[in-house]
């Protein structure tokens, strides 16, 4: 196993991290979605895009 300094650790922390939620954040926008057909799903996601 090849050995990492701390800066690679952490960077490779942080991008598994930020993998994760956007993974289950996708997941639970779809998931709620169905539960949630009064609001119109492209403003939702023009202004989480554009924000």
């Amino acid at each position: 196993m090849p050995h990492l300094s701390p800066m690679s650790w952490l960077m490779t922390m942080m991008f598994l991290w930020t993998m994760m939620i956007m993974f289950t954040s996708s997941i639970w926008w779809f998931e709620m979605k169905d539960y949630m057909p009064n609001i119109p799903s492209s403003t939702n996601l023009n202004k989480i895009w554009t924000w």
